[in-house]
């Protein structure tokens, strides 16, 4: 529940940005919202004015990490680049805290 409300309220702010390239905003959240791996927390999603996505979270492995980035790697027209993958571990659990940057792809000539 805590992701889907976090999702709706970036979509909102998304969609105030418009269309990029012809490509809406709101595509990459949906595309986004249903690749998310299980025990991944987002923990905010924000843009920017040159259209760029933040995704920043927590998952419980790496492998989940690298599941994650392919997958949104997959959605055609987006790109996404790991900003970073801090490990630490909080109470007996091991965490790797993360940062995404999402982008779109140039159109080919």
């Amino acid at each position: 529940r805590v992701q889907e409300n976090s999702l709706l309220t970036s979509k909102g702010e998304l969609s105030k940005l418009g269309i990029y390239g012809k490509k809406s905003w709101n595509e990459i959240v949906v595309g986004v919202s249903k690749i998310i791996p299980g025990q991944t927390l987002l923990t905010e999603m924000s843009a920017d004015s040159r259209g760029e996505i933040m995704i920043r979270g927590n998952t419980q492995g790496r492998n989940q990490l690298t599941n994650f980035l392919e997958s949104i790697n997959k959605i055609q027209g987006f790109y996404g680049e790991l900003g970073y993958a801090n490990e630490m571990v909080l109470k007996d659990k091991q965490l790797v805290q993360f940062q995404i940057k999402i982008r779109q792809k140039a159109a080919s000539r």
